[in-house]
């Protein structure tokens, strides 16, 4: 017995390991294809709570669950059928605990499920509130706001002791609601036995026997509820889980245009574009332009003009509310996901580097490199002198200090060996063919006059295009800008 319990708790064991890294595979695979307006809308803190805290809970719930469970219930299986053996009359009334005692556990089950739910909720907004305190200490010194900080956090802890001190008051009044019915049961069955005693209808040895078999089953048919309770109670509390993992994208990716060759003309056709958290205020209105390969076009306006956002919607991190962005004639959408964003190339003013290696981020998203590419990306990006100065060269880790941030500004060119690289970089990598279309997003004189055709925007809408000069001559809103 010893034996096999050890190893059915060994068992169980691997389960639970293997149960967690499935999740947790599963659940970050599910978020990464999430759009981003989930992200904007969902606090980082959350989603970290489900990783740290959730889904080890889940995990070890099942498995843990399940072995409990699968005993105690052969066990009352078992011993209950000794018992009908025994007395039939006196077993019916002490099985009677069972189908009450699954009653309140599920009245109070649906409670506590309720209650962990909210408990959530309240840990992921103090966490969210500690983050943003702390992304934010800079602010908060500027206004003298350190007291509001905290009373906010005491706030937000004072709502989580709330909801705990609220939920143990029921586990308490349920335990003794429990415990009278089991009290109950029991008078009942003394009392029927010493009537059965005194008929001669029984014994005192099978009467013996039958309580110490009550008492087993009693044990087994608790393990029962509590362990079913606390199992659809962590289920419950990962009930957030189970909605991310159900949750759809919102844009499609299921283009499978993978065309040999690109030409690299775009066209934005009378584009529209609001966010969701701001639809009354459309970002682009009625947007229509071209950029032409073997140029470099460039997006002008001030802050706030939609430029970004024209970018966005040419990269595929958004999609337009109406009308159409065409490459080469053809809608984003039908390109395959992979193949387009390997053409399409976003390169930031501030790209970001990720832990690993040099060569892991310089090779991120391409698969099947080969080291002759890698160092001509290296090269064209002007970093290879710099990479192969360091003592690890390419292999150089996370311990790069300093050189991380200098390697980020010689790399946010490197990763852009596609076709449309935009970045105010220059009319180089036309001449050289590390791009057929440039296009640059910049309110700087000198990289506005550098290009080859501007497109102006001004509170979503294109308000003029043409040469810098030729713009220059109309003294409109170009001229407006570079007087600012």
């Amino acid at each position: 017995s010893v034996l096999f319990s050890r190893c059915r708790g060994c068992l169980f064991l691997l389960l639970q390991a293997r149960l967690r890294q499935s999740l947790n595979l599963r659940l970050f695979s599910h978020l990464v294809r999430q759009d981003l307006d989930f992200f904007q809308g969902t606090p980082a803190a959350e989603l970290l709570a489900q990783f740290s805290m959730e889904v080890p809970r889940v995990c070890a719930a099942a498995p843990t669950g399940a072995n409990h469970l699968f005993r105690s219930l052969v066990m009352a299986l078992v011993v209950g059928a000794f018992m009908v053996g025994l007395a039939p009359g006196l077993a019916l009334l002490a099985l009677l605990e069972l189908p009450l005692g699954i009653t309140i556990h599920r009245i109070q089950s649906a409670r506590k499920r309720a209650l962990q739910r909210s408990m959530l909720e309240a840990s992921a907004q103090t966490a969210s509130g500690v983050q943003e305190s702390v992304g934010a200490i800079e602010t908060i010194r500027i206004f003298s706001a350190e007291e509001e900080e905290e009373e906010r956090h005491s706030l937000n802890l004072a709502k989580e002791l709330k909801l705990k001190e609220r939920m143990e008051l029921e586990l308490a009044l349920f335990t003794l609601v429990q415990r009278m019915l089991q009290l109950a049961i029991r008078v009942l069955v003394l009392f029927q036995s010493h009537q059965q005693l005194r008929d001669g209808t029984t014994t005192p040895g099978t009467l013996v026997t039958f309580l110490l078999y009550q008492d087993t089953v009693g044990k087994h048919v608790q393990v029962l509820l509590y362990g079913f309770n606390e199992f659809l109670n962590n289920a419950g509390a990962g009930q957030k889980i189970w909605e991310y993992l159900d949750r759809k994208p919102t844009g499609n990716v299921g283009g499978m245009r993978e065309p040999p060759e690109l030409q690299g003309h775009i066209a934005f056709q009378n584009v529209f574009f609001t966010y969701p958290g701001n639809p009354e205020h459309p970002v682009l209105k009625d947007v229509s332009f071209k950029v032409h390969p073997g140029e470099v076009t460039a997006l002008a306006g001030p802050n706030g003009s939609g430029k970004s956002t024209a970018v966005a919607l040419l990269e595929r991190l958004r999609d337009p509310g109406s009308g159409k962005v065409l490459l080469d004639g053809i809608p984003l959408p039908e390109y395959e996901h992979q193949y387009l964003h390997r053409k399409v190339v976003l390169v930031e003013q501030d790209p970001v580097l990720f832990s690993g290696t040099i060569r892991e981020n310089v090779v991120l998203g391409l698969e099947h490199c080969e080291e002759s590419e890698l160092r001509e990306a290296a090269t064209a990006a002007g970093a290879m002198d710099f990479i192969q100065g360091l003592e690890q060269g390419w292999n150089t880790g996370e311990s790069w200090g300093g050189p991380k941030g200098i390697l980020g500004l010689h790399l946010g060119v490197g990763v852009g060996l596609g076709h449309w690289i935009l970045r105010p970089q220059a009319q180089r990598w036309v001449r050289t063919g590390l791009a057929r279309t440039v296009l640059v997003v910049s309110h700087r004189p000198r990289v506005l006059d550098a290009a080859d055709r501007l497109v102006v925007l001004e509170h979503g809408a294109v308000v003029e295009t043409g040469t810098p000069a030729e713009l220059q001559k109309r003294c409109g809103a170009y001229s407006h800008l570079l007087l600012r």
